[in-house]
């Protein structure tokens, strides 16, 4: 994606100051509409080091109301965050609907970092640029509109850029966003060594409902100008679809149904034999066995780092607590919890549906027990 990239477009001072004028309005205006029509909207900046990301993005939203859009700036992980899956850090992050999120860097950096330059492990990388789409599918999915800009800069251009911030003696990357390891560093300085892997991230992850846009940012103003004009164009054409009449929407959701889901032959409750039991003495007996290995398996988890979750789903009336409560008797309490799921309130309402789960999601070497889930909750509040 980045060969064909002409990085000798320019604008002059007098088109980029009567541009930006129309362009600040209109950003204004559709910030409002979209936060009428409770529209979540993301927006990812990456790029280069140097390539101008921190100017670009305080240009950008400048005109955009600061009570209606979160800033997000890439940091190391903390510890407690590096004993969670790779993405909850930014799960958590999600705009409410009506809201735009603002990430200057963001989860594929840290795969870069994370993955690629601590371990050069090629496999771990493509599988997280799986995992990345289908986060960001599923996002879509709901609603979200997700932008993507990657500011490309040459090489040449980058270590000029270079020179002139070490002569006014401001740090390549401030203390509080190095990776520990150092790793990032290496990825700031190793323009030739990362553009194979950029290049391969770029292809992998330009989705049609996440899509990539290169901004060619040797000429700032240029940049600036192409990033506002595509933020605006984009989230024209997502009012335009959310405001479409409900007969075209239901019509459109009914197909993608009809693609999605198979047919079901029966039901699976109807082959399950409730007639099964046991003597209340095999019963006695088999719980024992059972609770000491499970208890041994806890341990076993923590020593391997191995994460637990256990969903207990159900009728009404079916036993799922007492269940629970003979499933922790003989667990150590520190490595367990227990999440009852009941409605969302309001704000969890205004997230993605996943998102509530989040904060729940188990450390490494941890255990959550879920006494109903996101399977419940997805049956009561979007199919009923």
């Amino acid at each position: 994606m980045l060969e064909n990239v002409d990085l000798s477009r320019e604008i002059t001072n007098g088109e980029y100051k009567q541009s930006m004028k129309t362009l600040q309005v209109k950003l204004g205006e559709l910030q409002r509409k979209a936060w009428e029509l409770k529209i979540p909207i993301i927006i990812v900046f990456e790029g280069w080091h140097a390539s101008g990301m921190g100017e670009d993005i305080n240009r950008f939203i400048l005109p955009l109301d600061p009570r209606g859009f979160d800033f997000h700036t890439m940091r190391r992980p903390c510890y407690k965050e590096e004993l969670k899956p790779f993405l909850l850090h930014f799960w958590s992050r999600i705009p409410v609907r009506g809201r735009i999120g603002i990430f200057d860097r963001s989860w594929y950096s840290r795969a870069v970092i994370e993955l690629f330059a601590k371990e050069k492990n090629e496999d771990a990388l493509e599988k997280t640029l799986e995992e990345l789409t289908y986060f960001e599918r599923q996002l879509s999915d709901d609603g979200y509109l997700i932008l993507k800009f990657f500011l490309h800069i040459s090489e040449k251009e980058q270590k000029e850029r270079f020179k002139e911030i070490k002569k006014r003696g401001i740090p390549l990357i401030l203390e509080e966003y190095k990776d520990k390891n150092g790793k990032d560093l290496e990825f700031i300085e190793g323009y030739e060594e990362y553009l194979p892997v950029v290049e391969r991230i770029l292809e992998r992850t330009d989705v049609p409902y996440a899509p990539w846009t290169i901004i060619e940012a040797n000429d700032r103003n240029f940049a600036v100008l192409k990033i506002m004009s595509k933020v605006a164009g984009a989230i024209e054409k997502c009012i335009e679809k959310v405001t479409r009449t409900p007969g075209e929407q239901t019509i459109k959701y009914l197909d993608m149904a009809k693609e999605k889901l198979p047919a079901l032959d029966g039901s699976v409750l109807e082959k399950v034999d409730l007639s099964k039991s046991i003597t209340l003495e095999e019963y006695r007996e088999s719980k024992k066995l059972f609770q000491e290995k499970i208890e041994n398996l806890q341990y076993e988890l923590l020593k391997r780092k191995r994460s637990t979750v256990v969903v207990f789903e159900g009728w009404d009336a079916a036993g799922k607590g007492g269940n629970i409560h003979r499933l922790v008797e003989e667990l150590n309490p520190r490595l367990y919890r227990v999440v009852p799921v009941g409605s969302p309130n309001d704000y969890e309402k205004a997230h993605q549906h996943l998102w509530r789960f989040c904060s729940a999601t188990p450390m490494a070497g941890h255990m959550t027990i879920f006494d109903r889930s996101w399977y419940g909750r997805v049956l009561v509040e979007r199919v009923e």
